[in-house]
């Protein structure tokens, strides 16, 4: 169990950089007031990290259940996962000067100020799921946790470890929020606007050294 935790636990740190500029949405609905809209967004984000997680981790125990070493397919499929988001690495840095989208917000995105809280579920599940980048991400740290621990009862402990810390970076607006109240607002509005300049550096940088940190993993075992 520990082992499995401690495999996904790079990645899992890596997504909470990844995925830093994904907090203007908890930055928008607290500036709203919307508490309840705010923790549906936040409980379909887990939920994307558990289902698409499950459905990986599943996956690996049907093709190679109770095998003593990590299945050569699975090594394979890491290495091209991480050789994935090297990949999008390559194309997020190149594009951070000229994409648009790195200084404004983009229109999905601005939608929340009028969601809903089951609507707002839904926007956080399919964030995960659905975004080539994180959902490579959320299936790196399942086949993290396949490789090392074929138990079914350490797999859903590992996974639900590493969905808590992946998520700390998204819930760290709230999180604040309920710490500083209204005193954590400036700050925050401070902590937009950096991302708002620079997301696509932190993405291109966080996600190739996390592509790497795959890759590199898996060829070990090869």
């Amino acid at each position: 169990m520990f082992s499995a935790i401690a495999a996904a636990l790079p990645i899992a740190i890596g997504i909470i950089f990844a995925t830093l500029p994904i907090i203007t949405i908890p930055l928008i609905l607290l500036t709203r007031g919307e508490m309840m809209v705010l923790k549906g967004f936040l409980l379909g984000y887990a939920a994307g990290f558990i289902v698409l997680g499950g459905a990986v981790l599943f996956m690996a125990d049907v093709i190679a259940p109770g095998v003593d070493r990590p299945a050569t397919w699975m090594l394979w499929l890491r290495v091209f996962i991480g050789l994935g988001l090297v990949f999008l690495s390559g194309v997020k840095w190149n594009a951070r000067n000229s994409d648009d989208e790195d200084a404004a917000m983009p229109g999905w995105m601005k939608a929340i100020e009028s969601v809903n809280s089951p609507a707002a579920f839904g926007l956080g599940f399919v964030i995960v799921v659905l975004n080539p980048k994180n959902a490579l991400l959320v299936a790196s740290g399942a086949f993290a946790i396949a490789s090392v621990t074929y138990s079914p009862l350490a797999q859903i402990v590992a996974l639900v470890v590493f969905t808590i810390v992946s998520c700390v970076g998204i819930a760290a607006p709230w999180l604040l929020f309920l710490w500083k109240g209204e005193a954590a607002v400036e700050p925050l509005d401070r902590l937009k606007g950096f991302l708002a300049r620079n997301n696509a550096a932190i993405i291109a940088i966080v996600i190739g050294l996390i592509g790497a940190f795959v890759t590199l993993n898996a060829m070990s075992y090869l």
